[in-house]
């Protein structure tokens, strides 16, 4: 299994520290990570083209996963600890 990167721009750390957009994440870095992960998932997919034969992999797509705990991440817990989560840095 080979897994994607997430959203590194939207965790804690960063949207404390950064206040350059309405979502509050560090789009920059998120547009790296989207690049990279494109690349990852070209390479995946020539691996279980023959390019290794008899070989499997499964791509991950951990963005995409972590860009719905991002946007709706009270929907998963209480407020108050994701609030905290955030300040707390």
């Amino acid at each position: 299994m080979v897994t994607a990167v997430g959203q590194i721009g939207c965790i804690p750390y960063q949207l404390a520290r950064f206040h350059g957009n309405s979502t509050k994440c560090n789009e920059k870095i998120n547009s790296a990570i989207l690049l990279f992960n494109s690349g990852l998932k070209k390479m995946v997919q020539n691996f279980n083209g023959g390019q290794l034969p008899g070989a499997k992999f499964v791509f991950l797509d951990f963005y995409q996963s972590s860009s719905d705990l991002s946007s709706n991440g009270t929907s998963y817990g209480n407020y108050l600890f994701f609030r905290h989560a955030l300040y707390s840095w």
